[in-house]
């Protein structure tokens, strides 16, 4: 009889643990529902040594900003309506030993050859077979008939520098509207695409970690401190260019910007 007592209050017992564990599952299960997770101490992403304050701070401006549907209000609400000081970099820079620094603020990287995406096929290599002596006629015609006197300057060491940049240019474009033309016959989308000419190239950034003398002016971004509580820097830097010509189209190619350096 002590025997199956002591079974029966095992039994019991057993039950009112599991019956006790159920119970907590269910009321953790009500507690994550009834209140959010958890916040992180910073936000997705990298923030170097802004304070968590201020990281959450552009955090909440990048949801503003993905908010608004529109690019150009977008840009807008970017730009602000206050004067801004904005330090300007070209597409090329001729001071020696300046690379590194151009990489840090425009977020790039050198490499040796072109991306795979742009490895040379049997395909690109019959279109090029096929345009070649188009293009060569092309050029023959060009410098016979409009360029001839700039080349002869070019030999001679007279021609001025807007008289080169006009050949370029000309040169350039002639190519593109004879590769148009010869490619559109074979690709729909050539035929809905665009040619623009002397094109703005223009955008703007942020870039933080400036210190000394210079990394506060009109329009930086306000209140950006750093764990030591030091001024974390923050100035706008622009981009702005004018290429010669543009296509657009509606299957556009990945961006890549190839510069030579002599």
């Amino acid at each position: 009889m002590r025997k199956v007592l002591f079974c029966l209050s095992s039994k019991i017992r057993n039950f009112s643990t599991s019956s006790v564990r159920i119970a907590n599952a269910v009321a953790v299960q009500d507690i994550d529902s009834l209140y959010p997770p958890i916040k992180p101490r910073y936000p997705p992403g990298q923030y170097g040594g802004l304070t968590e304050t201020c990281a959450w701070d552009v955090d909440t401006w990048r949801n503003e900003l993905l908010a608004i549907p529109k690019l150009k209000e977008r840009l807008e609400r970017i730009a602000g309506s206050e004067n801004r000081f904005m330090w300007i970099i070209e597409a090329l820079d001729r001071r020696p030993r300046n690379i590194d620094f151009r990489q840090r603020l425009m977020k790039t990287h050198i490499v040796k050859d072109l991306p795979d995406m742009y490895a040379v096929d049997e395909t690109v290599t019959s279109v090029y077979e096929r345009l070649k002596p188009v293009l060569s006629d092309h050029f023959q015609l060009e410098w016979q008939h409009q360029h001839g006197n700039i080349l002869e300057k070019v030999a001679a060491g007279t021609a001025s520098d807007g008289e080169l940049q006009q050949f370029v240019h000309h040169g350039i474009g002639s190519i593109l509207k004879t590769m148009v033309v010869e490619l559109a016959a074979s690709n729909e989308h050539i035929l809905r695409s665009q040619l623009d000419e002397d094109v703005r190239v223009e955008t703007f950034w942020y870039v933080g970690g400036f210190t000394g003398e210079g990394n506060k002016c009109d329009g930086q971004w306000p209140d950006m401190k750093l764990k030591n509580d030091e001024d974390a820097g923050i100035l706008m830097f622009q981009y702005r260019h004018r290429a010669n010509w543009q296509i657009r189209t509606e299957l556009p190619l990945p961006a890549v910007c190839i510069c030579t350096v002599l």
